[in-house]
This record gives C-alpha cells, structure tokens and sequence, in this order.
C-alpha cells in the first residue's frame, strides 16, 4: 500500500484526502491568502523547533521529468507504478490527481519531531504549501460531499484540527495554517505545528537553523533539499540501538544540508557540511592536481588528495581531548612498533606531507588467473622527506623477508629503478620506485608498474569521460574520486556467479552509468562542500 512507502501511515491517500475536504479550501479563499509556494524557509516557520531532521520535496512537474531524461527505464517504471496506485485509489474517489490537486499544491516539506522534550517517541509532519487557494476551494468543495460519516474535529488553540479514517482504520490528523497544510498521524505532533504557528520557537527561529536554511544549493531541478541541523542530535536519535556516545564522540560533524538535482544526463549530489567550531584544524590545501598526469589512460578509480600527515597530526590533537580516540591511537603506535619496529607518527605518516593518489588501473597480467582478473592499485606519494620514506621503505622490506620469505629484487627500467617484493606461491607482488625527488610510486597486483610506463598522452587526462569529470573540478578542490562504471561493470561481469549476487534491476541501474564523481573544497575553516554527481550513458 502506498502509505507504507511514504513511511509508517504518515500519509494513507484515503485518508490525506479526505482531510483535506473538510473546509480548509473554505477557510483559505474566505482569508484571501497570498498565492504562494512553500519555501524551506516558510515551511520552517511552521515546523517545531526540536525537529531532529527536515526535508524539502518539490512538486514541479518539470524538476521530475528530469529524471525521463537519464534513459532509466528502471526509475521510470518505479515511478510509474508509485503514480498509478495513488491514482487508482483517488479514482475510487472520482478524484483526478492533475486536474483536482496539482493546480493547488505548491511543494512539500516533511520533517521528524519528538513527542515531547523528554520521550523518545518520534512522529513525521507533513507541510503542504496552497499555491492557489481558489483551486485548492473548489477541489475541497467537489471532495466534501464524499467524505461521510468518516470526518471527526477537535480545537486546539482556536484552530480546527481536522481527523479521518481510511479503510484500514488509520487516523491522519490536519490543520489549515495559513497558506499551508501541516499534517501527521500523531495530534500532538499537529498541535506542536499549531504552538509554532501561533508563536512558539520555530525551526526557523533559531538563528543556527536560519543560517542553514539560507544556506543556497546550486543544483538545477532540485528535487529534494535535507537539513540536519544537529548531528549529534540525529546520531543519537538513529543509532539508539548501537554504542552512539563513540559515535557522537568520534564525528566533526554540526550541522549538514544535502540536496539532489538534475540536469541532461547528470544527477548531482550537493551537500554543505559545519565541522564542530570546537575541532582546531589546521586550514587544509588544495590539490595541484598533478598526479592524474601520471596515470594511465585505463585507470578505471582514482582518490586524489592532500596532507596525510597534516590530517594525523590534527587527530593526534583532537585525541587530547578524546580519551577514547587516545586509546584507539595508542593502540595503534604499540602495533606498528610490534610488527614493523617503526614509529607511526614519524616514520609512517611523518613524510607523506604532499599530494597523493590512489587508482585501480587495468593491466595486462592477471592478478588472480582464475577469474582473468587483469587489475592492479597504483598510489603514488609526494613528500618532501624522501630519506626517511626510503628508510621505512627499507625497513618494511627487511621486516617482510624476515617474517614472510618474501623475496626482493631490483629491477632497472629507462625511467627508474624498482624494487619488486614477490609474494610466495601467488602471482601477486608490490613494487615501489622514485618516480622522480618527491614522488613515490607503490603498486600491488602482477607487475603491475610496467602499465605505468606509458607517454604522457596515453595519460588518464586523456581519457573523454575523465574529461568530463575534471572539468567540474574547482581550482580550490581538496580532493576528488573518480570511478569508470562502465569499465568496472565490464571487469566485474568477468567474475563467476556476479549476476547471481545481484537482483536484475541493481546491474540495469548500474550499467546505465557511465561515471561516478565527487569533488569537496572548504569554504571556510569550518564549512566543507562536497559535490558528487553520476554521468548516465
């Protein structure tokens, strides 16, 4: 049934539209109200202030029809069959969806609220903006006289809170706010709206909140807007079940705002994320972006990014405040000191201070002949100590043909020299060399670096669909990951019994993907935006 998919009888048709016969047309073309769409910003001032999570949810035709345009017949038939049950069951009503409530119907909001301050209880409100309370009238007008026996009032306040059953006995509560529709299963979660409407704080009110409202998504269609203006709050509220003081402790999230657009062939997620103003980072930098160059044309993912060591050393800081991350931290130097004899700080994460990369590339060599799996992962470290990164190095190599009997050649090439450690009874081995000063190369599979010896325009910036990627990529970018669907649907078919782990219309999904991208950058030092969009074949 379709109220179950819009989450728990929040919104049983029959019901919804019932509810909204019972006058509230009336009410509003008597008032005279101002045409208006529903806002997140006007929504807000009818949601309660204690919301744990809003969203805003378009109603325009043209935002949706977007997503005809992917080609995604699998997302249209999802759609498709959501639209034709809720006609069906407005039709037993002799209501026609298009020409009795889209013409009134300016957008939606729908955001979670406590009981109360101390219960756990949550319930959905539903905020429904009237467009044209004149059409919104003459429907309720054309409704009324089928509603029945079914309709019961309460007051609360002055104001008429309207109650329905629908066959299956659930109630759906509404009240007419203004030029908005609030509506729940829950009469309290109403007269909370009720309490705001009339001058109790808002989610609107609060300047934290109005601040992330404000806050623009430049998406075009947008679909779908999230505000979570308390993560923690959230955290506590969704993981109840699991150990979420860790998970409280451990985030550097405040606040986030998630939207979703569309346009041609490109769906995009933008999010905007508060770190805590307690967390006392140092100010991150942006990429040079120089490391795609060194990539082969076929290289199928890449995580690009900057300052591993900047991003310990503000962990070792943030732990000094955090006794449980200082025993996590603790544990994990006594570890490497154990196994590998090395100092974690300075001689693992102490060197890598540049820019860094890490792909999967496609090689010539199986790395596991059974499969025919001809894939390897290349990283590659810029740092500006390279005497103590060959000294680990060194170290690791020693400790591995003590430990293992991993054996160790070298091996010379026109660029460089290679130092190979060869994994007993496998075809795997891992190979580091000096790509120049600053730059160390690392791969792991079957000699996997000789499909790194290619000339620079056989390099991954050539490659049209990276192209595409890279061209949205913003100068002031901290990192971005990049992933060739299409070529890693290719690769994954290979393997025995994949169709078999997935259901048909997940590959379909998937193999009507070409690329996958995310891209993030800092606002300012407690504002990260992140990007992540999916380019459609």
């Amino acid at each position: 049934m379709i109220s179950k998919k819009l989450g728990g009888g929040l919104l049983p048709i029959l019901s919804l539209i019932g509810i909204l016969a019972i006058g509230g047309g009336t009410y509003a073309y008597k008032k005279g109200f101002i045409p208006q769409e529903l806002t997140p910003l006007r929504g807000a001032n009818v949601i309660p202030e204690q919301a744990i999570i809003t969203s805003f949810i378009s109603t325009d035709d043209q935002d949706w029809q977007q997503i005809e345009n992917l080609g995604l017949d699998q997302a249209e038939e999802i759609i498709k069959k959501t639209t034709n049950e809720i006609e069906a069951e407005l039709s037993e009503l002799s209501i026609d969806y298009q020409t009795d409530i889209k013409p009134w119907l300016g957008n939606m909001m729908l955001a979670v609220v406590p009981e109360d301050e101390t219960s756990t209880e949550k319930h959905s409100l539903l905020v429904l903006g009237i467009k044209n309370p004149i059409n919104a009238y003459k429907f309720f007008k054309k409704f009324q006289t089928k509603s029945g026996d079914k309709l019961e009032f309460v007051h609360h306040n002055g104001i008429k809170i309207n109650q329905a059953k629908n066959a299956q006995q659930q109630v759906t509560n509404l009240a007419i706010l203004g030029n908005k529709i609030v509506v729940s299963d829950s009469i309290s979660t109403v007269k909370q709206a009720i309490d705001t409407y009339e001058g109790s704080p808002s989610f609107a009110s609060n300047p934290d909140n109005l601040q992330i409202l404000k806050q623009p998504l430049n998406l075009k269609n947008s679909l779908v807007q999230i505000y979570v203006t308390d993560y923690d709050r959230w955290l506590e509220n969704t993981f109840y079940n699991t150990s979420q003081d860790k998970l409280i402790t451990l985030q550097p999230l405040e606040s986030v705002i998630l939207g979703v657009g569309i346009e041609g062939k490109q769906v995009t997620m933008q999010s905007f994320a508060k770190l805590k103003p307690e967390l006392d980072l140092t100010e991150a930098q942006p990429i040079n972006n120089k490391l795609a160059s060194k990539y082969p044309e076929q290289t199928i993912a890449l995580f690009n990014g900057q300052g591993i060591s900047q991003f310990w050393s503000d962990l070792v800081k943030i732990s000094e405040k955090d006794p449980n991350l200082q025993t996590a931290l603790r544990g994990m130097r006594y570890s490497t000191r154990v196994v590998t004899g090395l100092n974690l700080d300075k001689d693992i994460f102490g060197w890598i201070d540049g820019e860094y990369a890490l792909g999967i590339v496609k090689t010539n060599q199986a790395v596991i002949p059974e499969l025919e799996l001809k894939l390897g992962t290349v990283m590659i470290l810029e740092t500006s100590d390279r005497d103590t990164a060959q000294n680990t190095l060194d170290s690791i190599g020693n400790k591995l043909q003590e430990q293992t009997g991993i054996k160790t050649q070298t091996k010379a090439t026109q660029k460089q020299t290679i130092t190979q450690w060869n994994i007993p009874n496998s075809d795997i081995d891992i190979s580091y060399s000096w790509l120049d000063q600053e730059n160390l190369l690392l791969t792991m599979g079957n000699n996997v670096v000789d499909s790194m010896n290619k000339s620079p325009n056989e390099s991954l910036k050539e490659n049209p669909k990276f192209k595409k990627f890279i061209a949205s990529v913003p100068n002031n970018s901290l990192g971005y990951f990049y992933v060739d669907l299409e070529e890693v649907m290719a690769t994954a078919k290979q393997i025995p019994g994949f169709y078999a782990s997935y259901d048909p219309e997940s590959i379909a999904i998937f193999d009507s993907i070409q690329s996958v991208g995310a891209t993030s950058t800092m606002l300012d030092s407690h504002t990260t935006k992140t990007d992540l969009a999916f380019w459609f074949k």
